[in-house]
């Protein structure tokens, strides 16, 4: 018997996208080689603007980059890995020189002579007040710091951020399927076939046909046509460059928000005509579509072995983003003054707290008016995932897209790469349908898609709204079994939608309940695609547990409990890292557990005058002042 030892392959992929540590940059000089290497790699205006194909554009944006490349190579430090260190995160070099003042005070104790001992001892007395004092502000600084800082992002980024902190860093774990264990290659790939599926041209009937057939005619009759969009001014490219925060994880190149704005205005001009001509031709360049996935864990998973219980988040160069805002801001100035109002997600002056509070006081007015109120909460499977191209195309066209928009997005959509990356391996998968999560045009493509849904709804009398792909329908009146026809009728033509643009809601995961005061009703039996849909007691719609009742004790209960439950972890890391004072411990509250305890309130607030409400309430402010 003969055994052979083998060395495992190693692969150490990159944990991050970064490469450049911009801190400590020199902006000026960098700019100076940007502007040197458009000379070097001859990129003028002049040339820019002779180009009339895709190809020629391609080629410009190729060369254009390179030079931004070799002027981050040769100007910008390179990121270094980080060594672990042990000092905690409050320390700094005013701390370490009066830690070093002390320790020098103290030693001069054993060798002092007797008459000038006692002046020795209160000197190092005085140094290690200093020093304590000292490390109780920068703890404090330092966690108020963390707690409340702003750098681009939402509060509810802020609050995970802090968690994340506390939890630490999980190794990718490889998945199981159907029973089997996978390695990391095909746990990678697993992911990759879920996040992207094929667009099956072979399972299409009449309509999908029909359907991709109109499409390309539309697209076909766009070539050569005369220019309706006006060209780009210096101060939208500037602004928009300017919009992107410098700390979000940059695409495969590496080149953060920070470097590309150096780039554009090192030299304005030469982006600009870039940015004119993508336009003038109905280009995206080929360089800018390929993203980097990174794969991260649905929160409040019992199982991560499946793959269902991750989603992807995509990381698209800076460059070629700038490029795609200006063309969605473009779309949205154009398309939404038309688009129906009961959109909630990703629309100006809406959030999650709007739709909420709507759709609740609407519900409460029929309530009111003794009417039974009937909710039925839509489940879209893989939505972003799974939205279709052609029918985002068709709707861009039906709306009256400008034609030099929709040619960018017609070549938006054409040679995507996405590389997915898990447990220290990577999949590439040219993807066929969906928007990609994380990037500036999928929310828009999202509405745009699923717009005649609500309209058409909205025309036959139903009352539909809906935050991104959070579809909810609701139905009222004086008698159930005209409740349960009507609410029949639609979700069969919500139903019908769905196929007809390869959108799959499944009944299983759909919830429904009544909403009444005090009244007798027989229970509505409705069906979707011949199941019939489960009433419910309560409904979780947006992170806000609606109950029958409109009681909301479920809810008050669940987010006391979360909030006590992160407060534990949040004050476990920062006992260890920056000790616990009972100010610290306030900040914790304010930061974190009010955003927690507070969201929606203004759909539940008629709640707080119940005693059990109270009780939680002062339950949850209680933990402000334990130490």
């Amino acid at each position: 018997m003969t055994t052979a030892l083998q060395k495992p392959q190693t692969h150490n992929l990159p944990k991050t996208t970064r490469k450049y540590s911009t801190k400590n940059a020199d902006w000026e000089e960098f700019k100076n080689k940007v502007r040197t290497g458009h000379i070097n790699h001859d990129i003028t205006q002049e040339k820019i603007q002779g180009q009339d194909t895709k190809a020629g554009v391609n080629n410009i944006v190729r060369e254009y980059m390179k030079s931004i490349t070799n002027a981050a190579e040769k100007n910008i430090p390179k990121l270094k890995q980080r060594k672990k260190s042990f000092d905690p995160p409050w320390w700094n070099k005013e701390i370490e020189a009066l830690k070093k003042d002390m320790v020098r005070k103290k030693k001069r104790i054993s060798y002092a002579a007797p008459r000038r001992r006692e002046c020795v001892v209160t000197a190092y007395l005085e140094a290690k007040k200093i020093y304590e004092e000292e490390i109780e502000r920068a703890q404090k600084e330092g966690w108020k710091k963390l707690c409340t800082k702003q750098e681009g992002e939402s509060l509810w980024d802020r609050i995970y951020k802090i968690i994340r902190k506390a939890e630490g860093i999980r190794e990718d774990t490889t998945l199981i399927e159907k029973g089997i264990s996978l390695n990391s290659e095909e746990s990678v790939q697993l992911l990759a076939q879920k996040f992207f599926p094929p667009d099956n041209c072979e399972m299409d009937d009449d309509i999908h046909q029909k359907m991709r057939k109109t499409v390309e005619e539309m697209t076909s009759s766009l070539q050569g046509s005369s220019a309706d969009e006006v060209p780009i001014t210096m101060a939208e490219l500037i602004s928009t460059a300017r919009s992107f925060n410098p700390r979000k994880a940059p695409g495969a190149d590496g080149l953060t928000a920070d470097i590309c704005c150096a780039a554009i205005t090192a030299n304005p001009e030469v982006p600009l005509a870039i940015f004119n001509k993508c336009l003038e031709v109905g280009c995206f360049p080929d360089l800018w579509k390929e993203c980097t996935i990174v794969v991260l864990r649905k929160p409040g998973k019992e199982d991560y072995a499946a793959a269902k219980s991750y989603r992807p988040i995509g990381l698209l160069p800076v460059m070629g983003k700038i490029l795609e805002k200006v063309i969605i801001n473009r779309i949205r100035h154009s398309l939404l003054p038309r688009m129906s109002r009961r959109q909630y997600g990703f629309m100006p002056g809406k959030s999650t707290e709007d739709a909420l509070y709507d759709i609740l006081t609407k519900a409460r007015s029929h309530i009111k008016n003794k009417e039974i109120v009937l909710m039925v909460s839509l489940d879209i499977e893989g939505a972003f995932d799974n939205a279709w191209w052609p029918a985002i195309k068709y709707q861009l066209a039906k709306k009256d897209c400008p034609k030099q928009l929709r040619l960018v997005v017609e070549d938006y959509f054409k040679g995507r790469r996405v590389v997915v990356r898990y447990a220290n391996r990577e999949h590439v998968r040219q993807p066929e349908k969906g928007c990609i999560q994380g990037s500036i045009s999928g929310p828009t493509f999202w509405n745009i898609l699923l717009d005649p849904l609500l309209v058409e709804l909205e025309e036959d009398g139903t009352y539909a709204q809906a935050f991104a792909d959070d579809v909810v329908l609701m139905f009222s009146g004086t008698d159930t079994h005209s409740i349960e026809n009507r609410a029949n009728v639609a979700l069969e033509y919500v139903r019908k939608w769905g196929i007809e643009n390869k959108l799959n809601f499944a009944p299983q995961k759909t919830k429904a309940m009544v909403l009444t005061r005090r009244l007798k009703f027989d229970t509505p039996r409705i069906r979707m695609n011949g199941q019939d849909i489960i009433m419910e007691k309560e409904i979780k719609l947006l992170g806000l547990t609606i109950d029958d009742g409109l009681t909301f004790n479920k809810h008050v209960q669940n987010v006391t409990r979360k909030a006590a439950d992160i407060q534990k972890k949040i004050a476990r890391m920062a006992k260890l890292e920056w000790g616990m004072t009972g100010d610290m411990v306030h900040q914790v509250y304010q930061a974190v557990i009010e955003p927690i305890v507070t969201y929606a309130s203004a759909a539940w607030a008629p709640t707080v005058k119940k005693l059990c409400t109270r009780k939680n309430w002062r339950r949850c402010r209680g933990l402000s002042h334990k130490k």
